[in-house]
């Protein structure tokens, strides 16, 4: 078994850095969007470090990148590793940290000769960010067979150009296997991920078990009532759209405070008012609310007092309204099989656990659906993220790594 002291933490460093080298923003961030140079750039040095150790590198027919270690001669693998992707002007560590521990924790068993019953695939996804081609989990989805062929010919970044075409301009550096598939002899998969909020930190923790990623579903609010002049029409007169929503956008966050202060997060951050003049009262305003339920019956309860308190102050500001739904990814709790493998892992490393729940999004949500998902989250600075003040200290990096290479171990050994 490993501990923190094992890992090569010159080696992590270097390669970190080595990557924000070729993805730096000019206002001290990295940029690697999917299939921009830097992103590139970085895919070639990650593909390049698994084959050093000898892995068998691939890439998918959508440019997800795959390391093998073929140690058990085929059947059933561990998939490991998370995606490759940053947001504009992010930060170093969202999504790489996780593909470089499992390339680490893999180089681990195998120089120590460790024999196991499965084979580990280490991935590194693109586009789980959403920020080329407007689709969250893009790669993993993908990957699992969880887009429609119409859906994959309609995508585009916001230049026009569709995915596929660009798709094909790419040479990868690696061979290509255009019918993999992550349906089928995939066990589990397993994902380091900085935790992105302060529990770790405020609670002195370097290391945390994900029980559960919370669900996110996604309102569009049409509130429409009637333009007028903002000067002669009396207040009585009026039905001021933008007046209901300011009302409904204090109420959800009080009723986000007091019926859900640990189960759920509701926020409004997009907003669009009809016509959006300064002399004419809001004939119409659209506004978008971010749901995250932590089980699937929270995601009930919110979504039933939402529309309650849509409809009751409509009614107060006499307007009509419509409700619609934009996405719907209900609640994972990760499977207890993983839960355990996890806890033995951080308790072989001699480090403390901690139990929290994610309340972003990763890939191991798409990967849910075809296999056991589990997730490690290390702390990072101030709870910061998507932004160049994202920190991962190299000891909490080499206790997340020393508990990701020991999960992997018990969940590789069984048969």
């Amino acid at each position: 078994m490993f501990h923190p002291e094992d890992i090569d933490m010159g080696r992590m460093l270097g390669q970190l850095s080595e990557i924000s080298s070729v993805s730096s923003s000019p206002d001290g961030g990295v940029t690697r969007c999917t299939f921009n140079p830097a992103f590139l750039a970085s895919m070639s040095l990650v593909a390049g470090w698994m084959n050093e150790i000898g892995l068998e590198v691939r890439f998918d027919r959508w440019g997800n990148l795959y390391g093998r270690y073929a140690c058990a001669g085929g059947g059933s693998s561990i998939l490991a590793g998370s995606h490759l992707d940053s947001v504009q002007n992010g930060g170093n560590f969202d999504g790489l940290l996780g593909v470089l521990s499992a390339l680490e924790a893999v180089r681990l068993i195998k120089q120590a000769g460790i024999e196991l019953a499965k084979d580990i695939e280490i991935v590194a996804f693109i586009e789980e960010e959403g920020n080329v081609f407007q689709k969250l989990l893009l790669g993993s989805l993908l990957a699992t067979g969880q887009i429609s062929k119409q859906e994959i010919s309609g995508l585009q970044n916001e230049e026009g150009e569709a995915f596929l075409d660009i798709l094909k301009k790419i040479q990868f550096p690696y061979p290509v296997e255009p019918e993999k598939t992550l349906h089928e002899n995939v066990e589990s998969y397993l994902e380091l991920h900085l935790e992105q909020a302060r529990l770790l930190e405020t609670n002195q923790k370097s290391v945390g078990l994900v029980t559960s990623i919370a669900g996110l579903k996604v309102f569009r609010v049409d509130l429409i009532g009637q333009a007028d002049h903002a000067g002669s029409t009396a207040y009585a007169d009026r039905r001021d759209t933008l007046l209901a929503a300011a009302e409904m956008i204090t109420a959800l966050r009080r009723i986000g405070l007091e019926l859900f202060p640990s189960t759920a997060r509701i926020t409004v951050a997009k907003i669009e008012v009809i016509p959006g003049m300064t002399n004419v009262v809001a004939g119409e305003t659209v506004f978008n609310i971010d749901t995250r339920s932590a089980d699937v019956e929270t995601a009930k309860t919110v979504e039933s007092e939402i529309r309650s308190l849509v409809s009751k102050l409509s009614e107060k500001h006499q307007l009509k309204y419509d409700i619609q739904v934009l996405s719907d990814s209900p609640a994972v709790i990760t499977a207890t099989r993983m839960r355990k493998a996890i806890e033995k892992g951080i308790e072989k490393s001699g480090l403390d656990q901690m139990d929290l729940v994610s309340w972003a999004v990763h890939d191991a949500l798409a990967l849910s659906k075809v296999t056991d998902v589990g997730m490690i989250f290390v702390r990072c600075l101030d709870g910061r993220s998507h932004c160049p003040e994202e920190f991962v200290s190299p000891e909490d990096i080499a206790d997340g790594t020393a508990v990701f290479a020991n999960t992997l171990i018990e969940l590789a050994s069984t048969t």
